[in-house]
């Protein structure tokens, strides 16, 4: 808003100038009752540009005063947060999987689950620009990982969701990872030989012309936790250019849209205790504040 009110003021100067024109060009034909009017919307536009300017001094005042105790309210988060979040996932073994390119919050969300007593026990970075519809590739990884192709994209791809949601949840076909990661389908690091309760989703993208890219590899992976009845919860920043909420809505899974806030992952941490909403501060979030914060005594 303070943006615009500059353009507007430099429009009026614009006018302003026009104005002057207009009086030195009445003056120099000598015209008295021309150079009075003139001088009349000159005086007229001073006045106003005058009143627009103490106006924008105001909003730019007001907007570093909201802006100063947002800051104050943001440290006042991250001062409150470990004592907020601690032990509340106490005993929970949660897997980690990185569907975007935000590397700072994996960090984030990373440290937080641990402040609330959770263990972290993998990183499975999946590749969203992978091909689910390129037979031969999906195929090849299927061999070298021991099992039969059926010859159709779609189903083996779903072999592929398949095996990579069991293994994330039962622990199962852990040998079997270091080939999803050869084929260039998935990434894991950690201990991926643990079951696990549950699974954060790391989304968000930097890119905005991913959008086509990532909706079949994302819906395919949920679909299968979804068939493993997971505690599944998707989060992001809040700079995303590229947000993955939507697809994550569409699996009727609890989001967070701004991780890399405190009262982002204290959400976070209330969502994998079993509380669904989209939480944030996004178009697409319905609450702020989680309600068992909001309830309790």
């Amino acid at each position: 808003m303070i943006d615009l009110r500059y353009h507007i003021y430099s429009i009026a100067a614009v006018f302003l100038a026009l104005a002057i024109g207009m009086v030195i060009g009445t003056g120099l034909k000598g015209s008295n009752a021309g150079n009075e009017t003139a001088q009349k919307t000159i005086r007229r536009y001073e006045a106003n540009m005058n009143k627009l300017k103490d106006e924008i001094v105001l909003a730019s005042n007001e907007a570093s005063a909201k802006s100063e105790i947002a800051d104050k309210y943001r440290k006042f988060c991250e001062v409150l947060m470990p004592e907020i979040v601690d032990g509340k996932l106490a005993g929970k073994n949660i897997a980690l999987i990185q569907t975007g390119d935000d590397e700072e919050l994996m960090g984030l969300v990373t440290i937080t689950l641990r402040k609330a007593g959770a263990k972290v026990t993998s990183v499975i970075t999946v590749n969203t620009d992978f091909d689910t519809e390129n037979d031969k590739e999906i195929s090849d990884i299927l061999i070298s990982a021991g099992m039969n192709p059926t010859g159709d994209d779609k189903t083996d791809a779903e072999k592929l969701f398949a095996v990579l949601a069991e293994n994330v949840i039962t622990g199962s076909f852990a040998e079997i990872m270091p080939k999803l990661s050869a084929g260039g389908f998935a990434n894991a690091v950690g201990d991926y030989y643990s079951p696990n309760s549950a699974v954060v989703m790391i989304g968000g993208h930097s890119r905005a012309d991913k959008d086509e890219d990532v909706e079949p590899v994302i819906s395919g992976l949920m679909a299968q936790l979804e068939k493993k009845h997971a505690l599944v919860v998707g989060c992001e920043s809040i700079d995303a250019v590229l947000s993955y909420i939507p697809f994550w809505k569409k699996c009727g899974i609890a989001t967070v849209d701004d991780a890399d806030t405190a009262i982002g992952r204290i959400s976070l941490v209330c969502a994998l205790t079993g509380e669904v909403a989209n939480f944030g501060i996004k178009d697409t979030s319905d609450r702020f504040v989680p309600q068992s914060l909001e309830t309790k005594q």
